[in-house]
C-alpha cells in the first residue's frame, strides 16, 4: 500500500515553472498573476477580478463570538472585501477568526502577499526570489533545483531552525508573518499590540474559549467523521471533553506498546493505555488500540514518499495503521497538541531585563541537548541566530507578550508540528481547534502560574465534561487514590486558611492600592511595579500550629526567575513580628529554597512581602516577582532562636 505524494500540497509561480514528472496528480490553475497547481484532495477557492485575485485553500472556519461562517467560497469573498477596504491590516482582522489550517495569497498589481494560519500548521516554503511558493519543502527544492544547504542553523532539529530548511536559497515562512512577495522579504503583523483579555476576568476568558472552541468542533462534525486521539495527557482530555455532544459519533483512538520494550517510550505509551482505559470505563465511545507490535513496517517506497511528504518525522509505523484503522475520504483528526503554546513551557528561560538574552540561553540550551553534536559549532550557531532574531522581528512585540512564549508558537510549534501534519496528511486531514488568534490570545492573557498549571484547559474539562478532572493527567492514579495513598505530612498555613488570605498591594508609604484572594502566589500588578510597591501576605502563626506553644517554622519559596542583569528590580522580605529577618534579591536563585525559624511563640505573626525596586511596569516583569509561598509548622525540639536557609544568597537577620 503506497503513500500519497505531497497531499493536501499546492504550488504557485509567478514565473513559467514546470513541476517534477512525479507530481502529475495536482490540478493546474492560471490566474492573471501567476500559476497554482492543487493536490486533488485540497479545497481551495479563487477570487479574480481586473484588480484583484484572491486564493485561498485548506480547511477554514471563520468564528466569532456572533458570527459563523465555514464556506470557503464566502470566506475567500470577506477576504477581498476586507483588503478593498483596509489593504493588509483588513485581511489580518479577518484572519484573526479564522480558524483552520490553510494557505491566503492576495495578488494585486502593486502588492502580492502570502499568510498562512495562526500557527502555520499549512508549511508554507518560498524561494530567496519569492518567485515560487510551495506547502512542501523538497517539492520546491526539486522545482528550483536548490542543492543543500550549508547553514549551521539548517542542520538543527525543526524546533531550532527558525526559517531554515535543508535547501540553499528556500525559507519557511513563520506563523504570524506576511510573505511580501515583490520583495522577497517577511514581515511580523501580529503581537505588536497589547493583548487585549488582560483585563478580563477568567470566567469571561473561558467562556469564550468555550464558545469558539465548540462551535468549530460542531461546525465540523457536520460534513466530516470525527476520529479523536486519547492519551493521558492533558491536550487530548481537553479535546475529548469539548467534543461530548459528539461521543455517540466520534471514533476515538490510541497508540501503546509493551511496557517491557522499547524503554521509556514504551512506558510512556502503555501508561497512556492504562490511564485510556480508565477513561473509558466513563466514556462511550467508539475506540480502537493501535498497538506498536502490530505495526506493518515501512517499506522502501513509503519511506521514500515520507522523506518528500516531510521535513521531519513523528511516527512514521504509525502512518500505515491510520490508514488501516483510521482512514477515510471524510476523517478528520482532531487534536489538542498546539495547546501547548499557552502552557508556558519555557518559563525558566525568562529575562524580564533583556528578553533577547533568555530567548538566546534557549538556543545554547537546545543546540547542547538535542544537538550534542553541533556543540563544538555553538558560537558560530549563535551568530546566525542573532540574524535570525532579527528576521523574526520578536523585539517589535508588545509587552504583554512574552518572546518566549512566541518562540514556541512559532518556532517550536509553527516548524516542527507542520511537519507532523504533512506526514499524516497520508492518511487523514487534521484539525486542532486552539489553532484560532483569538483564542491563542485569550489563553496567553492568564497569569504565568495559571498557564503552567493548566487553568484554562482544566476549566474547559470542567465545563463540559467535569468527570474528566477525576482521571489523572499523566498519571495513573486518580485523585481519590491520591487522596487516600498521600503520606502524612505537617499542616500547611497555605492550605489551611487560604479561604480568608489576603494579598495586599500597598505603595511605599504603605497606603492600600489593591486587595486580592491569595492563591499563594506573592506577585506584584505590572501597572503597580514602581519604586517601594509591596504584595504583602501576613501568617498569623496562632491559626496553624495548633496547641503548640511554640513551633519551628519552615518557608517554602519557589520563583524560578534568575538573571545577572536583574538584580536590584525585585526584593523578597521575611518580617517576624515586625523585624526582618531575611532578604533576597529574586534575580539571585531560580531554585525553591527554604528558610527556617526555630522557636517561634505561637501568637506570633510573620509576614512576606515581595517589593518592587525600580520603575518597571511590563507584564515579564509581574511574571518575575511570582512567588510561590508555603508555610509548615513543625515541632519545636530545643529554646533558641535561629534563622536557616538553603539559599546562599539570602541576607539573614539573627538574633
Amino acid at each position: 500500500m503506497n503513500f500519497p505524494l505531497y497531499p493536501r500540497g499546492f504550488v504557485y509561480s509567478k514565473i513559467p515553472a514546470k513541476l517534477p514528472d512525479e507530481v502529475t496528480h495536482f490540478n493546474r490553475h492560471t490566474t492573471a498573476r501567476g500559476t497554482f497547481w492543487f493536490a486533488p484532495e485540497l479545497h481551495q477557492e479563487i477570487s479574480e477580478t481586473t484588480d484583484l485575485t484572491v486564493v485561498v485553500f485548506g480547511h477554514a472556519h471563520y468564528v466569532t463570538l456572533n458570527a459563523s461562517d465555514n464556506d470557503l467560497l464566502s470566506i475567500t469573498g470577506r477576504i477581498a472585501d476586507a483588503w478593498r477596504a483596509s489593504g493588509c491590516t483588513g485581511v489580518e482582522g479577518v484572519l484573526y477568526d479564522l480558524a483552520g489550517r490553510y494557505g491566503v495569497f492576495i495578488l494585486s498589481a502593486q502588492d502580492s502577499h502570502v499568510y498562512q494560519d495562526a500557527h502555520g500548521m499549512r508549511s508554507i516554503y518560498y524561494n530567496t526570489e519569492a518567485t515560487i511558493v510551495s506547502s512542501h519543502e523538497r517539492l520546491l527544492a526539486d522545482i528550483t533545483g536548490a542543492g543543500l544547504a550549508t547553514s549551521r542553523i539548517s542542520a538543527l532539529p525543526l524546533i531550532a531552525r527558525w526559517s531554515h530548511t535543508n535547501y540553499a536559497g528556500i525559507r519557511s515562512m513563520i506563523p504570524n508573518h506576511r510573505l511580501d512577495l515583490e520583495h522577497g522579504s517577511s514581515e511580523r503583523f501580529f503581537g505588536k499590540q497589547a493583548n487585549p483579555y488582560l483585563g478580563l476576568s477568567n470566567k469571561q476568558r473561558i467562556d469564550m474559549v468555550h464558545h469558539l472552541w465548540t462551535k468549530q468542533v460542531l461546525e465540523l462534525a457536520r460534513n466530516h467523521n470525527i476520529a479523536l486521539s486519547i492519551t493521558g495527557g492533558l491536550d487530548s482530555r481537553v479535546s475529548l471533553a469539548l467534543a461530548r455532544p459528539l461521543w455517540d459519533k466520534v471514533h476515538t483512538f490510541t497508540y501503546t506498546a509493551s511496557p517491557t520494550k522499547g524503554g521509556w517510550w514504551a512506558k510512556s505509551l502503555h501508561k497512556d493505555d492504562v490511564i485510556v482505559r480508565q477513561i473509558l470505563d466513563a466514556v462511550d465511545v467508539k475506540h480502537t488500540l493501535l498497538n506498536r507490535a502490530d505495526a506493518k513496517p515501512v517499506d522502501r517506497n513509503q519511506k521514500d514518499i515520507m522523506d518528500k511528504n516531510s521535513a521531519g518525522h513523528h511516527g512514521p509505523w504509525l502512518v500505515n495503521m491510520y490508514r488501516e484503522h483510521i482512514s477515510g475520504s471524510d476523517v478528520v483528526h482532531l487534536r489538542g497538541n498546539l495547546n501547548e503554546t499557552a502552557r508556558n513551557y519555557y518559563h525558566d528561560f525568562v529575562d524580564p531585563v533583556t528578553p533577547i538574552e533568555g530567548v538566546r540561553q534557549l538556543m545554547r540550551t537546545l543546540v547542547r541537548s538535542k544537538a550534542p553534536a553541533r556543540i563544538p559549532e555553538l558560537e558560530e550557531i549563535m551568530e546566525e541566530f542573532e540574524h535570525e532574531f532579527d528576521d523574526s522581528q520578536l523585539d517589535q512585540l508588545d509587552p504583554s507578550y512574552e518572546q518566549l512564549d512566541m518562540y514556541y508558537w512559532e518556532i517550536r510549534m509553527g516548524r516542527w508540528f507542520s511537519e507532523v501534519f504533512n506526514e499524516t496528511d497520508a492518511a487523514f486531514e487534521s484539525v486542532i481547534p486552539f489553532n484560532h488568534r483569538r483564542i491563542i490570545d485569550i489563553a496567553l492573557s492568564f497569569t504565568e502560574q495559571e498557564r503552567l498549571d493548566g487553568l484554562l484547559f482544566r476549566e474547559l474539562i470542567n465545563k463540559n465534561a467535569p468527570f474528566l478532572n477525576f482521571f489523572g493527567i499523566n498519571d495513573t492514579t486518580n485523585l481519590y487514590e491520591k487522596y487516600v495513598r498521600k503520606e502524612p505530612s505537617v499542616v500547611k498555613a497555605s492550605s489551611k486558611i487560604m479561604s480568608s488570605q489576603r494579598l495586599a498591594i500597598l505603595d511605599r508609604d504603605g497606603s492600600l492600592l489593591e486587595d486580592i484572594t491569595f492563591d499563594g502566589v506573592l506577585y506584584i500588578p505590572a501597572s503597580l511595579l514602581k519604586p517601594g510597591t509591596e504584595a504583602a501576605v501576613d501568617y498569623p502563626l496562632d491559626r496553624f500550629v495548633g496547641s503548640k506553644l511554640r513551633a519551628d517554622i519552615k518557608l517554602h519559596i519557589a520563583n524560578s526567575y534568575s538573571s545577572p542583569n536583574g538584580t536590584g528590580y525585585l526584593e523578597l522580605v521575611v518580617e517576624l513580628d515586625g523585624r526582618q529577618i531575611a532578604a533576597h534579591d529574586l534575580a539571585r536563585w531560580p531554585e525553591p529554597f527554604a528558610i527556617t525559624i526555630t522557636d517561634v511563640p505561637a501568637d506570633s505573626k510573620i509576614k512576606i512581602l515581595v517589593r518592587s525596586l525600580r520603575n518597571s511596569p511590563k507584564k515579564s516583569w509581574e511574571i518575575a516577582s511570582q512567588t510561590r509561598i508555603e508555610i509548615s509548622a513543625l515541632n519545636n525540639y530545643e529554646p533558641g532562636r535561629r534563622v536557616l536557609t538553603d539559599n546562599p544568597y539570602v541576607a539573614l537577620t539573627n538574633d
